[in-house]
Protein backbone atom coordinates (compact mmCIF):
# COMPACT_ATOMS: atom_id res chain seq x y z
CA UNK A 1 0.00 0.00 0.00
CA UNK A 2 1.21 3.30 -0.91
CA UNK A 3 1.09 6.01 1.72
CA UNK A 4 -1.56 8.23 -0.38
CA UNK A 5 -3.94 5.48 0.00
CA UNK A 6 -3.48 5.73 3.73
CA UNK A 7 -4.06 9.31 4.12
CA UNK A 8 -6.86 8.85 1.27
CA UNK A 9 -8.04 6.27 3.91
CA UNK A 10 -7.64 8.64 7.03
CA UNK A 11 -8.99 11.43 5.82
CA UNK A 12 -12.39 9.55 4.91
CA UNK A 13 -12.34 9.23 1.41
CA UNK A 14 -13.40 6.25 -0.94
CA UNK A 15 -10.52 5.53 -2.75
CA UNK A 16 -10.44 4.46 -6.10
CA UNK A 17 -7.48 2.11 -7.36
CA UNK A 18 -6.22 -0.10 -9.59
CA UNK A 19 -6.64 -3.75 -8.30
CA UNK A 20 -4.35 -4.53 -5.29
CA UNK A 21 -4.44 -8.15 -3.34
CA UNK A 22 -3.10 -5.97 -0.46
CA UNK A 23 -5.33 -3.66 -0.21
CA UNK A 24 -8.47 -6.50 -0.37
CA UNK A 25 -6.50 -8.56 1.99
CA UNK A 26 -5.57 -5.66 4.11
CA UNK A 27 -8.99 -4.09 4.30
CA UNK A 28 -11.16 -6.94 3.03
CA UNK A 29 -13.90 -6.83 0.09
CA UNK A 30 -16.31 -4.38 2.41
CA UNK A 31 -14.03 -1.68 2.31
CA UNK A 32 -13.94 2.07 1.49
CA UNK A 33 -12.61 1.05 -2.30
CA UNK A 34 -13.37 0.53 -5.44
CA UNK A 35 -11.30 -1.37 -8.09
CA UNK A 36 -11.35 -0.27 -11.70
CA UNK A 37 -9.51 -1.98 -14.77
CA UNK A 38 -9.07 0.45 -17.66
CA UNK A 39 -10.83 -0.95 -20.44
CA UNK A 40 -12.52 0.66 -22.94
CA UNK A 41 -15.91 0.55 -21.41
CA UNK A 42 -14.84 2.42 -18.10
CA UNK A 43 -15.74 5.55 -17.25
CA UNK A 44 -14.63 7.91 -14.27
CA UNK A 45 -17.79 9.32 -14.16
CA UNK A 46 -19.64 6.12 -14.09
CA UNK A 47 -17.50 4.83 -11.17
CA UNK A 48 -18.30 7.72 -9.57
CA UNK A 49 -21.58 7.57 -10.10
CA UNK A 50 -21.97 3.94 -8.45
CA UNK A 51 -20.06 4.92 -5.34
CA UNK A 52 -22.34 7.71 -4.93
CA UNK A 53 -25.76 6.22 -5.49
CA UNK A 54 -24.19 2.93 -3.31
CA UNK A 55 -25.87 3.89 0.19
CA UNK A 56 -23.38 1.38 1.82
CA UNK A 57 -20.48 3.55 0.91
CA UNK A 58 -19.77 6.19 3.88
CA UNK A 59 -19.95 2.91 6.32
CA UNK A 60 -17.54 0.93 3.65
CA UNK A 61 -15.38 4.09 3.78
CA UNK A 62 -15.99 4.45 7.64
CA UNK A 63 -14.80 0.89 8.27
CA UNK A 64 -11.60 1.12 6.20
CA UNK A 65 -10.64 4.81 8.49
CA UNK A 66 -11.20 3.22 11.65
CA UNK A 67 -8.62 -0.16 10.38
CA UNK A 68 -6.00 2.61 8.65
CA UNK A 69 -6.34 4.21 12.29
CA UNK A 70 -5.86 1.27 14.02
CA UNK A 71 -3.01 -0.28 12.10
CA UNK A 72 -1.24 2.05 9.83
CA UNK A 73 -1.13 5.07 12.27
CA UNK A 74 3.40 6.32 12.32
CA UNK A 75 2.85 5.44 16.12
CA UNK A 76 1.77 1.91 15.23
CA UNK A 77 4.85 1.48 12.62
CA UNK A 78 7.26 2.98 14.75
CA UNK A 79 6.14 0.13 17.85
CA UNK A 80 6.19 -2.15 15.15
CA UNK A 81 9.59 -1.52 13.96
CA UNK A 82 11.01 -1.15 17.64
CA UNK A 83 10.01 -4.94 18.61
CA UNK A 84 11.55 -6.20 15.21
CA UNK A 85 14.64 -4.17 16.15
CA UNK A 86 14.38 -5.51 19.47
CA UNK A 87 14.45 -9.16 18.48
CA UNK A 88 17.00 -8.51 16.47
CA UNK A 89 19.68 -6.50 17.98
CA UNK A 90 19.09 -6.57 21.96
CA UNK A 91 17.97 -10.17 22.67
Amino acid sequence: GHERMFDAIASGCYVLSTWSDYLVEEFGREAGFGFYDLTPDWSADNAIEQILANADSPAKVGRSQKLAHARHRMANRVATICKIFDRQFLS
